[in-house]
């Protein structure tokens, strides 16, 4: 079973816009709310494709936890809620400028103590042999940055195949364990691993190669590759595509995960999450999000 772990959710708010003018009301054309969160977004992407998984999560509670929630449920995502009592589940504010490829985002904090990630290592424990654990996203304030790479240590040791898309200090401590069998960070991510500018594939194959553990680089619109100890598998974007880009990488990594499961074939699995992490750039362009 595939299993998704989201510790920092949220509730996205998208709005479209003609221009964004400061100082100055601004009326949105158009605007949603969409659950967030790394592993949730893989979970949902990996329903869309026929693969079932488990999402565990925390959420916050009031208005905004019993919306997310909601939210969660409409997706028909087999789901494990582990509340965070006295914390409102964080909303983060997308604006999209009509004409412009970048987006402007206000995301919200949210905080969860000792307890809760306690109950979220109780359910990990639950995994077995087998089992796939994608960790995905940032940690919330209060939860000790070496969180994840002790999850992966001790998943692993079971048998258990840890894959982690996160950054930062998160991803640092699980570069220092070595023991995730593959990391996703995008190009920006690997470069501040290793405070350098990863600017084409083979930046990303040498710097990939550096973490010590496979490692699935996205690379914007250009594509992606996929970094072993010996070997490298390179996939360029069927389409030039710009647009909204938030959750893309959920998609490449939904794309690769539900091949490789059937094949174990990395190539096969790389050129599938390339494939649908351009589809779900081009669904947005054509306004199935907004």
């Amino acid at each position: 079973m595939i299993y998704t772990l989201t510790m920092n959710p949220a509730i996205d708010y998208i709005m479209s816009v003609p221009a964004l003018a400061r100082g100055e009301v601004n009326r949105s054309e158009s605007q949603r709310f969409s659950i967030a969160g790394k592993g949730v977004n893989v979970s949902r992407e990996l329903k869309n494709m026929g693969v079932d998984s488990v999402a565990v999560c925390l959420c916050g509670q009031g208005y905004t936890g019993e919306r997310f929630t909601r939210l969660l449920h409409s997706h028909n995502l087999e789901s494990v809620i582990i509340p965070v009592p006295d914390c409102d589940t964080r909303i983060n504010v997308k604006i999209c400028k009509k004409e412009e490829d970048g987006i402007t985002e206000i995301n919200g904090n949210f905080f969860a103590d000792e307890s809760a990630a306690g109950a979220v290592e109780k359910k990990l424990r639950e995994l077995r042999k087998g089992d796939i654990l994608i960790i995905g996203g940032s940690l919330p304030d209060g939860i000790p940055g070496d969180f994840y790479a002790k999850i992966a240590c001790e998943l692993s040791q079971k048998g258990v195949l840890v894959i982690a898309d996160t950054s930062g200090d998160s991803l640092r401590e699980i570069v220092k364990s070595s023991v995730p069998f593959m990391l996703k960070p995008n190009q920006q991510e690997l470069g501040e691993l290793f405070c350098v500018r990863i600017e084409s594939f083979e930046d990303a194959i040498v710097y990939g190669r550096k973490t010590g553990c496979n490692a699935l680089v996205s690379m914007g619109e250009k594509g992606a590759v996929f970094v072993t100890s010996d070997d490298a598998y390179v996939c360029y974007a069927p389409k030039q595509l710009k647009g909204y880009t938030v959750g893309a990488g959920d998609a490449l990594l939904a794309g690769f995960t539900a091949v490789y499961i059937q094949s174990e074939d990395c190539e096969k699995a790389l050129i599938a999450g390339v494939h649908s992490a351009t589809d779900y750039i081009e669904g947005h362009i054509h306004g199935s999000a907004l």
